[in-house]
């Protein structure tokens, strides 16, 4: 009788060792608020140069990336590691997403932990496989930064609003993240270091022009005037074609261009991509183009 009390008390003693280790691994989830501040007020143009409209996603999406990537931790790190037995990564860093329904949000994220992607594995006491499942075990640390977008005749206005809260979500009550106030402070530097959101776009620029010239004087006028850009150039009996750099107003723009006989002289047919920005107004105007267009052509005459 005595026997079996002393095995009673020893499987409860076990019992409630794990039920307190359990208790232990539960997540420390808090909520601390945050200072006001001020929104950032940011205007962006509608329309590309190509007339072409520029969405809400694609502000989000840039304001989303600033965040991410400013203040003092701006990393993602994946490193290998075995975990449980299984290959997984130790994975730490900051990451954004952006909520794209209307009202619009980004979500900031401090994360550190583990994770362990689903993967075949043999265990001998079966001698059979299995296939475990996908596992993420991180501790977090969000704020959620509210962003109202108002359509205007020209430019959308943009309203960035600061985080009201911080929501923390610790595994095990031990978190390798840094101390919260260091995240909280890196949120603010973050939201002040936002700039004035940039749309990057290319426009396309064709053209063609006549020259008395015959082919290879007006092709050798390209590669004495220019620079080679790194693609092959080729150069036969017919036609002759290549690509360049040519600097414009402070800008390098990759151009190709195709020179052929033609009646008596030569043919030049060009194509010049240009990169741009759209912000708070577009980077280029149809003045930029023309005078581009009139460069290359006296290029060719030259």
């Amino acid at each position: 009788m005595k026997k079996l009390e002393y095995y009673l008390g020893f499987i409860l003693l076990i019992c409630s060792l794990q039920l307190i280790g359990c208790a232990a691994m539960q997540p420390k989830i808090a909520s601390y608020p945050l200072e006001s501040m001020q929104a950032r007020k940011f205007h962006v143009a509608k329309k590309d140069f190509s007339g072409a409209d520029i969405s809400e996603i694609e502000i989000l999406t840039n304001i989303s990336s600033q965040l991410e990537k400013s203040g003092n931790y701006n990393w993602q790190n994946k490193i290998p590691a075995e975990i449980g037995g299984l290959r997984g990564f130790n994975i730490s860093g900051v990451k954004t997403s952006v909520n794209r329904d209307n009202p619009y949000s980004i979500k900031l994220q401090f994360y550190n932990g583990t994770y362990t992607p689903s993967q075949r594995f043999f265990l001998k006491m079966t001698n059979n496989w299995y296939t475990s499942a996908e596992k993420k075990d991180v501790s977090t640390l969000t704020a959620d930064f509210n962003v109202t977008i108002e359509n205007e005749k020209d430019s959308f206005d943009i309203l960035l609003n600061y985080p009201q809260k911080v929501e923390e979500n610790i595994l095990w009550l031990q978190s390798n993240l840094a101390p919260t106030q260091n995240l909280i402070n890196d949120i603010k530097t973050k939201f002040i270091q936002v700039n004035q959101p940039v749309i990057e776009r290319v426009y396309e620029l064709k053209g063609e022009v006549d020259s008395r010239y015959p082919s290879d004087s007006v092709y050798a006028n390209f590669v004495r005037s220019l620079k080679k850009d790194s693609h092959t150039a080729k150069e036969d009996d017919i036609e002759k074609f290549g690509h360049f750099i040519i600097s414009f107003h402070n800008q390098s723009i990759s151009i190709r261009i195709s020179v052929a006989p033609y009646r008596n002289g030569s043919k030049v047919k060009y194509e010049a991509i240009i990169p741009y920005k759209v912000s708070d107004n577009v980077s280029i105007d149809k003045t930029f183009i023309d005078e581009l267009s009139k460069t290359i052509k006296s290029i060719v005459n030259s």
